[in-house]
């Protein structure tokens, strides 16, 4: 049994509840139960029951009055307004001693010449009311397990049913009421407050509520058993998962057989086959099932008399295997092999009573698994059992890709958008993974292991049914042949001035035009790749490597010495990254918005002084700097310290009269630091590709763990 507690607050101040008389403060609370109970009916039955539930209470301002329910955008928009109000607005909230109530909102329009704020992050935070959203979760499994040696040795069976339930509901305190707004006179230096909102005061609860369930039954007859220098094994297994998703549709319906059959001779040659026959209703009766086989095979090398016993090389293995994988999700979308056609209102003349059709996505039965085939090869070691390792490569080509058409034309007649979609994306994946460690028993008292992984991955798409541009573009597709995420833009000319247009270029009658504005002095000077005198989308040119890093990395530490022990681990992520623009990014927002690469911009003294430029010249408004180009697609190469924990467990039997078996206090962090070098907008978390996106939170936490 296991009966847990979490406690998590946010990192937003909120107002005093004596003030608001509601709380719209972040925090999360996190009530947990589990329970496993296993009973042997009889010796060759056994029956088990798994419980496990929690109770998981959210509170946060609240979304539905201004955001229409969408927390991510209230959270989006505290970002945006806190960087984009004046450092001199008085605020946050009325004073006392000035004619109007206390510790009211106050609206961020101080210097009212033009409108530079919709409202305050105080505003957002505190003004709307609050939302508190409860979750809970039942997990249940119930299973039988049958020994059925008594007819042939080795073979068993197994049946478990499960039962979980989602239940979620959200209680609202929404908020309306007047709000100010402050004025200093410039003469004077007196402040005022006037009403700029003028509303009734009004504070109302809203409630609502939703369920949703998950049933899965399977049974599987299994069987393993040695002859000799032979071991063999075998599995037949069939399941149901039937879901409700907790909106106005019919349930979900997925059917699964499986089997597989394993070959081990003397712990040194070993086979095995699988294979997968599943059904899905997102499919036409004739489309519905896909057969999906999968094969390996491995060779323990130092098994072989010529390795064995072998005191440096204590273990060898190399492996191979295939394997082919299904998908049936479709993008949210259900039944595409179905025709949408409704009624609707008619014209005279239309069908009986005045009714119409209307014609929406044209279904088409052809439709089916999406497929993809796995192979690998992998290389398994041990060195004087102290030193660990892996390596693996993969091929993957993923097949039937679910496509909405780009390559017909509109004038067919039916709107491209009702066009049937269709299995005919093609993407390929590559790449290899390595794996070391080293695990040593130094003494007694002290143990050690260290843990490093690299892994290396990368796309390309192949078939996207993209039309070719002709050929006055530097690059004809934009997708075919390009990873998933790859950014487009204009390459900046940095041989030209630094890349940077300068008084004497500008007025060179033969430079090249822009046809999306004309740039200035210390704008961005852009190639023509494609030599017709003038910069336009067709000399958009693929920059980077796309969004999904290329390589993936981790190192671990960790170490026990008597009752302490430590663990350390680092993450990194590199050779990816991604195109930013708008706020958070560029200068030009509301009455600007100003970061540290900023302060470097381009000028003419800078740069005649041929001193660091960080940044094109600034802009109060929108230039030929602000589109996507080689400047902002930033690379976003990172290592993190993800993790650490520290502890400390009391010698055993201390606390034995309290009825205390084992203590151990710990303390620990989550996302301690981020190092990224080549990521220049250093005030933005390289890994959150939304410059206005909530940035990654370091936690810390000290806890006590107890066993009676």
């Amino acid at each position: 049994m296991n009966v847990g507690y979490l406690h998590q607050g946010g990192n937003m101040n909120t107002l005093s509840e004596d003030i608001l008389k509601y709380d719209p403060s972040f925090k999360l609370d996190r009530y947990s139960f589990r329970s496993n109970i296993d009973y042997k009916v009889t010796k060759w039955m056994k029956a088990y029951l798994n419980l496990g539930t929690y109770i998981e209470k959210v509170n946060m301002p609240n979304p539905g009055v201004m955001y229409g329910g969408d927390r991510n955008w209230l959270v989006r928009d505290m970002m945006y307004q806190a960087q984009t109000i004046l450092p001199l607005s008085p605020g946050p909230s009325t004073l006392t001693g000035f004619g109007v109530p206390a510790d009211r909102p106050l609206d961020p329009t101080y210097l009212t010449v033009g409108h530079y704020a919709d409202r305050s992050p105080v505003m957002i935070m505190n003004w709307y009311g609050y939302n508190l959203g409860t979750r809970s979760n039942l997990n249940s499994s119930f299973g039988l397990d049958f020994d059925l040696g008594g007819i042939t040795q080795g073979l068993a069976l197994k049946g478990m049913i499960s039962y979980d339930a989602y239940g979620n509901s959200m209680t609202r305190g929404n908020m309306n009421q007047t709000d100010y707004q402050a004025f200093i006179d410039p003469e004077t230096d007196e402040l005022t407050f006037s009403v700029h909102d003028l509303k009734q005061d009004n504070f109302y609860m809203s409630y609502s509520q939703g369920s949703r369930y998950n049933i899965n039954v399977q049974g599987q007859l299994l069987y393993n058993r040695t002859f000799g220098d032979h071991t063999v094994g075998g599995m037949l297994r069939g399941e149901r998962d039937y879901w409700d998703s907790g909106s106005a549709q019919i349930p979900f319906n997925v059917l699964g057989f499986a089997g597989r059959a394993t070959y081990d001779y003397a712990s040194r040659y070993f086979a095995e086959v699988n294979f997968g026959y599943n059904g899905s209703e997102q499919f036409s009766p004739e489309k519905r099932f896909g057969f999906f086989p999968s094969a390996s095979a491995g060779w323990a090398i130092s098994n072989e008399s010529f390795l064995l016993d072998n005191p440096i090389l204590t273990f060898l293995k190399i492996r191979a295997s295939y394997g082919k994988v299904g998908n049936d999700q479709m993008g949210g979308s259900r039944f595409l092999y179905l025709d949408d056609i409704t009624m609707g209102e008619g014209f005279s003349g239309s069908l009986a009573a005045g009714k119409g059709v209307n014609e929406g996505l044209l279904g088409n039965k052809m439709l089916t698994w999406e497929t993809a085939d796995k192979y690998n090869i992998g290389l398994d070691f041990s060195i004087m059992k102290d030193i660990t390792g892996q390596f693996e490569l993969f091929h993957e080509d993923r097949t039937n890709i679910l496509l909405s058409r780009s390559s017909i034309p509109i004038w067919q007649g039916t709107p491209l958008g009702n066009i049937p979609k269709v299995n005919m994306g093609e993407i390929q994946n590559k790449g290899y993974e390595i794996e070391l460690g080293y695990n040593k028993q130094v003494n007694s008292d002290l143990f050690i292991n260290l843990k490093g992984q690299l892994s290396y991955n990368r796309n390309k798409r192949i078939v996207m049914d993209e039309v070719p541009r002709d050929e006055t573009y530097a690059y004809q597709y934009r997708a075919t042949g390009y990873p998933l995420g790859q950014s487009w833009g204009y390459l900046i000319d940095w041989n030209q001035d630094g890349g940077y247009w300068t008084e004497e270029t500008l007025a060179d009658p033969n430079r090249v035009t822009y046809d999306f504005g004309t740039p200035g002095p210390g704008d961005f000077v852009y190639k023509d790749l494609n030599n017709d005198g003038v910069v336009n989308d067709k000399d958009q040119a693929p920059i980077g490597v796309g969004n999904i890093p290329q390589y993936s990395y981790g190192a671990s530490f960790s170490a026990q010495w008597r009752g302490f022990d430590a663990y350390i681990f680092f993450q990194g992520l590199a050779n990816f990254n991604s195109s930013y623009a708008a706020q958070g990014i560029y200068e030009t927002t509301l009455r600007g918005t100003y970061f540290p690469y900023h302060k470097k911009a381009w000028t003419k003294e800078r740069w005649e002084n041929g001193e660091e430029i960080t940044y094109p010249a600034l802009h109060t408004g929108q230039s030929t700097n602000h589109t996507a180009n080689s400047f902002f697609v930033f690379d976003r190469d990172l290592i993190r310290l993800k993790n650490f924990e520290i502890g400390y467990t009391l010698p055993e039997n201390t606390l034995k009269v309290l009825g205390i078996s084992n203590l151990r206090v710990f303390l620990n962090g989550q996302n301690v630091f981020t190092w990224s070098p080549k990521f220049r907008p250093d005030h933005l978390d390289p890994e959150n590709d939304d410059s206005i996106g909530y940035p990654q939170t370091s936690v810390f936490s000290f806890g006590t763990s107890i066993k009676f």
